[in-house]
């Protein structure tokens, strides 16, 4: 693939995960807003096993959610990674994978998420990293990726 088009597929991952914690922050207002119907409504004796019905659902909806961000999210970070593979190996002085990781970092910084890389992407990562070290060409590039690193709490 080329540059335009692993940015391309970044980006627009990213944008799925973004819609899709939309969703899960929309999950979690109701779950607050059952608690309290829970709170207000204890007169009705069938409030309580409507609501735990209802809480079920929601939570099963979260879950699977959540599941579906951490995905995209990973996939996201895999064309970002292979964007900075091919901006390292063409040497290219403009690193569009040091913009579509700092978006990555932005959207993991600002939702504050529990989101932890399979091992594979891990390793993947500490490699792009050290051969960053080795370049001095893609000093921003670096340090996102260092940012990445700590936001994931990869510290190898």
């Amino acid at each position: 693939m080329n540059n335009n088009q692993l940015y391309l597929n970044s980006s627009n991952e990213l944008m799925q995960v973004r819609n899709i914690q939309r969703q899960i922050s929309q999950k979690e207002l109701e779950l607050q807003l059952l608690d309290i119907n829970d709170r207000y409504n204890s007169y009705n004796p069938y409030s309580y096993s409507s609501n735990s019905i209802k809480r079920q659902s929601i939570e099963m909806e979260l879950s699977n959610l959540k599941n579906n961000r951490d995905l995209h999210l990973s996939f996201a970070i895999e064309f970002a990674l292979s964007l900075a593979e091919q901006d390292l190996r063409v040497n290219n002085m403009f690193s569009m994978a040091n913009i579509a990781i700092s978006s990555i970092n932005s959207f993991l910084q600002s939702q504050r998420i529990n989101f932890s890389l399979s091992y594979s992407i891990q390793m993947r990562l500490s490699q792009i990293s050290s051969l960053l070290y080795t370049n001095s060409n893609f000093t921003s590039l670096r340090s996102e990726i260092d940012r990445l690193k700590t936001l994931c709490n990869i510290y190898y």
